[in-house]
């Protein structure tokens, strides 16, 4: 299973082995939030969708 996470980080959740994180596209995005870190918006990782 792969969950996407606005913070921009791909999760792959392997439910036998425990494994959990996959990717991470920070260096890809724009930053989030226009009032500063700790705030957000519409912008980051929203979606994704793999190659058939």
């Amino acid at each position: 299973m792969y969950i996407n996470d606005q913070t921009r980080k791909l999760w792959r959740i392997d439910l036998t082995s425990g494994d959990k994180f996959f990717m991470d596209f920070s260096g890809l995005l724009d930053p989030l939030g226009i009032s500063g870190n700790d705030s957000f918006d519409e912008r980051g990782f929203l979606g994704f969708a793999f190659h058939p």
